[in-house]
C-alpha cells in the first residue's frame, strides 16, 4: 500500500513532559554523546569549485535581491547535515531527518510533530497533528517511519539512534499544540533512539523565538518571530553541537547571496518559490564546515515578509559564530497546489503518496541543493 494502515491510539497521549532532558527510553539507552555526532561523514571534499568563487564573489557585493540569484556554489563541508525549521518547516524538517537519516544527523524542531503526522490527509494534520483532537502516538508515528524504511521508502531508522533533536514548543501555542509539538515528537525521536533536549515552558506563542527581534512573546501574528528572550536558535544548536562548539556572532551581510531554486526542482509544480539564500561565513570559504538547511514556516515566504525569516531567526548568527553554511530554502504560495499558505508540504499536497519519502517532489529538491553544496551522493554517505 502507498500509506501504512492508520494505527488510532487506544486513549488520549497527553501528559507532563518537564523542561529538563527526555528521559531516556530504557536503563540500556546509552548516554548522549560527549561530541556532536560525524556517524557517517568524513572531511573528504574538495575545495569548491569556480563557480562557487562567483558566488561568494556576488555574496560579497551583497547581491542578494531578485534577478542576482545563480546556481550553489561547490563547498567544502564536513560532519552529518543538520536541518532545522518552524512550524510547517519543522515537520518537514522531521521528514527529511528520517527520510535522509543516513546523511542528516541533528534536527533542531521548531513548534512541528512527528514523521507521517499527517497520513497525507489535510484533515488529518489540522485536526490531529496541529488541534490534538485526538492527539497523535509519537510511538506510532515511529512506526510507520518503521514500514517507510522497511517498504524502501526512506532510509533506516536505525540511523537516528543516538542523533541530536532540540525540540521546542510554545507553552502558549494556538496553532500547533504543545501535544503534538512537544510530547508526541519527543516520544517519536525517543522511540527511534535520539537523544531529544526539550524546551517547553517558555510562554511563547507560534513563532521562532528570539531574544530581542519580533513581536511580543505571547502573541500570535506575522512575521511570526516572538522577542521572547530567549535565542532558539542557538539554544538548538548548542543542544545539536554541545555547547562547546556552538556560539553566535552578528551575521555579516555580505555573507549571504541568493539562488536560483528552479535549478534543483520542478518550482512550478512543487510549490517552490524561484530564490532561496545561502549564508557562508568567510571561514567557512577557507576551510570545512558542516551544512544546515533551515525551513521556514507557513506564511514566511518571500512575497509574505521577504528574507526576514533569514535575516532574524538567529540560525545566521549561530553559523557565524560556529562555522556552519546554512541554506534557506523558500516554499512559495499556491492555491493551485493546495498550498494557499506558503508552507512546506507535510500533508501531501505535492504528493499524495511521495510527500515524506525520499522519492517525494520537495524531499527530492532538498536533497538537490544539499548535493549541490556538499557533493553528490553526500546524503548517502558517498562523495565525489
Amino acid at each position: 500500500p502507498p500509506l501504512p494502515p492508520r494505527v488510532r491510539p487506544l486513549g488520549s497521549h497527553r501528559g507532563s513532559v518537564s523542561t529538563a532532558r527526555h528521559p531516556p527510553r530504557s536503563s540500556q539507552h546509552p548516554p548522549a554523546p560527549p561530541a556532536p555526532a560525524t556517524k557517517r561523514c568524513a572531511h573528504v571534499n574538495p575545495a569548491m569549485t569556480p563557480g562557487g568563487r562567483a558566488l561568494l564573489a556576488l555574496a560579497a557585493l551583497g547581491v542578494v535581491a531578485a534577478g542576482g540569484s545563480q546556481s550553489l556554489p561547490r563547498l567544502d563541508i564536513e560532519g552529518d547535515v543538520l536541518v532545522a525549521g518552524l512550524s510547517s518547516g519543522a515537520f518537514f524538517a522531521v521528514q527529511v531527518h528520517t527520510a535522509f537519516s543516513e546523511g542528516v544527523g541533528g534536527a533542531m524542531i521548531f513548534a512541528g510533530g512527528p514523521f507521517l503526522c499527517a497520513e497525507g490527509s489535510l484533515a488529518i494534520a489540522e485536526e490531529v497533528c496541529m488541534d490534538a483532537s485526538p492527539a497523535p502516538s509519537g510511538t506510532v508515528c515511529a512506526q510507520r517511519a518503521r514500514w517507510a524504511y522497511d517498504s524502501g521508502f526512506i532510509d533506516s531508522t536505525s540511523n537516528l539512534e543516538d542523533d541530536r533533536v532540540y525540540v521546542f514548543s510554545g507553552a502558549l501555542d494556538t496553532v500547533v499544540s504543545p501535544a503534538t509539538a512537544g510530547e508526541a515528537l519527543i516520544d517519536y525521536y525517543s522511540t527511534l533512539g535520539a537523544y531529544v533536549s526539550q524546551e517547553l515552558g517558555i510562554q511563547a506563542e507560534h513563532e521562532q523565538p528570539t531574544e530581542a527581534y519580533g513581536n511580543p512573546c505571547s502573541e500570535l501574528g506575522s512575521p511570526y518571530l516572538g522577542a521572547c528572550a530567549y535565542p532558539g536558535a542557538l539554544r538548538g544548536a548548542q543542544a545539536v553541537l554541545g555547547s562547546a562548539h556552538a556560539s553566535a556572532t552578528a551575521a555579516v551581510n555580505a555573507s549571504y547571496a541568493s539562488f536560483d531554486q528552479t535549478l534543483y526542482g520542478d518550482v512550478l509544480t512543487s510549490s517552490l518559490g524561484d530564490e532561496g539564500l545561502i549564508y557562508v561565513p568567510q571561514a567557512c570559504t577557507r576551510g570545512p564546515c558542516r551544512l544546515l538547511v533551515v525551513f521556514h514556516g507557513c506564511e514566511q515566504t518571500v512575497d509574505d515578509i521577504g528574507y526576514e525569516y533569514a535575516y532574524q531567526s538567529g540560525f545566521s548568527d549561530v553559523a557565524e559564530g560556529s562555522g556552519l553554511v546554512v541554506l534557506y530554502p523558500y516554499a512559495r504560495r499556491d492555491s493551485a497546489t493546495g498550498n494557499p499558505n506558503g508552507c512546506w508540504d507535510w500533508w501531501g499536497y505535492s504528493s499524495k503518496v511521495l510527500y515524506a519519502y525520499q522519492g517525494g517532489p520537495q524531499p527530492l529538491f532538498f536533497k538537490s541543493i544539499v548535493e549541490a553544496v556538499a557533493g553528490e551522493g553526500y546524503l548517502s554517505g558517498r562523495r565525489a
